[in-house]
């Protein structure tokens, strides 16, 4: 008898449905579930921390490449930065590390229009605009820089075994001949959902993107690439690309 009443009170025991409406209300109105407003998922403070960006090595070169993979020619030396407290007598706070991310940019030697895209046709007669093998003069808009343009942040230790946050970017490409500049910006995550703004940014000096016949050439690995490299973060070296023969049009 007694199991009898427990499968009677299980029998009435109401159905839950998201789309059952109030009794109270217009039978047409939806039930939604009450969820925290998105103010509370953010941190409770919009103030970011104050931080710079310090170039630890800069790309003075490359060889111009194409949208294949196998002719991917990264920037060298690898673009490595340093994120660091706006004020010299703070220290860092590596807990800031995950939220951080770096994003690069793609810009004219005057630092006043952007490539990273181009929409503008390529003239020909111009030697800084030659097409890489398999790009079209005609085409009305391009991506200049290729590559993975964000980059999360490091905590690694520097020559020096001082720890400290990095953001390296070891995929950059650009597929345009011609002088640029880099233009790297960092963002802070946890203001995302108040109003993320960039934190700082930082430019290089000059990068030439060479023609694959007048390529110099990479150059070796430095020794913050090599401690980097030992570490764990994936950076491009020489013998990652394969030889070509002597009489190739692009050798190296």
């Amino acid at each position: 008898m007694a199991s009898g009443a427990v499968s009677s009170r299980r029998a009435r025991r109401p159905k839950l449905r998201l789309d059952e409406a109030d009794p109270g209300t217009d039978a047409a109105t939806p039930v939604h579930l009450a969820l925290p407003p998105l103010e509370s998922l953010a941190r409770t403070t919009t103030q970011v921390p104050a931080y710079r960006l310090v170039w630890k090595q800069q790309p003075d070169r490359a060889r111009m490449s194409g949208f294949a993979m196998r002719d991917r020619r990264p920037l060298d030396p690898t673009p490595i930065l340093q994120v660091v407290p706006a004020t010299d007598s703070k220290p860092p706070s590596f807990g800031d590390a995950p939220y951080l991310i770096a994003h690069i940019s793609l810009w004219n030697a005057d630092m006043t229009h952007e490539f990273t895209c181009s929409h503008a046709q390529a003239d020909a007669s111009d030697d800084r605009s030659e097409a890489a093998p398999d790009v079209s003069l005609s085409s009305q808009q391009k991506q200049v820089l290729l590559g993975n343009m964000i980059s999360t942040c490091h905590v690694l230790k520097d020559l020096g075994g001082a720890r400290g946050m990095f953001f390296v970017f070891p995929d950059l490409a650009v597929r345009l001949s011609g002088t640029f500049r880099l233009r790297a910006t960092i963002y802070d995550l946890r203001g995302s959902l108040v109003g993320m703004g960039p934190v700082a940014h930082a430019d290089t000096g000059l990068v030439t993107v060479y023609s694959p016949r007048a390529f110099p050439g990479l150059s070796e690995l430095s020794a913050l690439g090599k401690s980097f490299t030992a570490q764990g973060v994936r950076i491009h070296t020489r013998s990652d690309f394969r030889p070509v023969s002597q009489d190739a049009p692009d050798s190296q």
